[in-house]
């Protein structure tokens, strides 16, 4: 992405985009390492990092890529690392017209519910996932974790 959140870690970071311009607009607006590669293969050793995160990707991804990211970033973590996703979620049954007039708007073709996305992270990560959801506007926001 843009590297929005790389400022706010005070570590060494490495930013991961598929697509060379947001990868450009990140390295001139942070000070931290950007590059271009595909989720499901990074060039990057085994067990090299303490976490590894993505922030609204996987509405982009269909599930089989999404078990590869998620695989991928189970590989770079070093064992005891964490990995974290925060994911937009579709509305619900029941969500008002601004909420699901907004979701038709979504670039991402596979914007999922809480429990969809739930079931096919843990499918991937196992039980030890943990998942929270914050109800905000104009989505709610699933998060999940787990330690590796």
């Amino acid at each position: 992405g843009t590297g929005r959140y790389a400022d706010l870690w005070v570590c060494r970071y490495l930013g991961v985009d598929s697509d060379e311009a947001y990868v450009q607009f990140a390295r001139k607006h942070s000070g931290a390492r950007f590059v271009r590669a595909d989720a499901a293969r990074l060039p990057v050793r085994n067990g090299r990092f303490d976490m590894a995160f993505c922030v609204g990707v996987l509405h982009h991804l269909d599930d089989r890529q999404v078990g590869g990211m998620v695989i991928e970033m189970v590989r770079i973590c070093r064992p005891g690392g964490m990995i974290a996703m925060l994911e937009p979620l579709a509305p619900e049954d029941g969500d008002g017209l601004f909420r699901r007039s907004l979701a038709r708007l979504e670039r991402g073709r596979y914007f999922r519910r809480l429990d969809p996305l739930t079931s096919l992270l843990r499918g991937c990560l196992g039980a030890a996932l943990q998942v929270w959801r914050e109800r905000t506007r104009p989505f709610d926001l699933g998060l999940y974790w787990v330690r590796v």
